[in-house]
């Protein structure tokens, strides 16, 4: 059997209490960060990979051409400081991201282990549970769990010898 990740689960518990604080805390100063519903958030253009660095150009371009700014109601500032909340962003995205992947890996992980010996341990039940009867209570609590349901397929219909 393979080595099983073991953590001091109080001294865990405690950690990620202490940074579900902080992060609250984040969340209330970052104020200037936004929430969109589902149905807005489909709504919104996604623009490609290289739309910043255009945007940035168009912007520099646009203040020679002040009549198709106002036309389009164009602003050229406004475009850049949202370029630069974006570009702000980044280093953030990037800790967060990784952040929420080692949860996900620690969470399949932690699953996983735990899955492999239970599901062993109940096999094991299983067949001990025919001479052992106190263990059927066991099976019948796990069962909907790790047991198997068996749908049994109809014989095919016999056809008569062709003559």
């Amino acid at each position: 059997m393979a080595e099983l990740t073991r953590v001091d689960t109080e001294a865990l518990r405690s950690k990620i209490e202490q940074v579900s604080i902080q992060i609250e805390s984040i969340m209330d100063d970052l104020t200037e960060l936004v929430v969109i519903g589902a149905d807005d958030r489909s709504t919104l253009f996604r623009p490609p990979a290289a739309f910043s660095g255009a945007a940035r150009e168009l912007a520099k371009l646009m203040n020679a051409h002040p009549d198709i700014a106002e036309t389009t109601g164009y602003d050229a500032e406004a475009v850049e400081e949202d370029l630069d909340n974006v570009d702000i962003l980044a280093p953030l995205e990037g800790s967060l991201t990784e952040l929420m992947q080692r949860i996900q890996d620690s969470r399949l992980l932690w699953l996983a282990e735990a899955f492999v010996q239970s599901a062993a341990a109940y096999k094991v039940a299983r067949a001990l549970s025919q001479s052992r009867p106190e263990l059927r209570r066991l099976i019948q609590t796990l069962a909907p769990v790790f047991g198997r349901t068996r749908t049994r397929t109809p014989p095919l219909p016999s056809t008569p010898p062709s003559t």
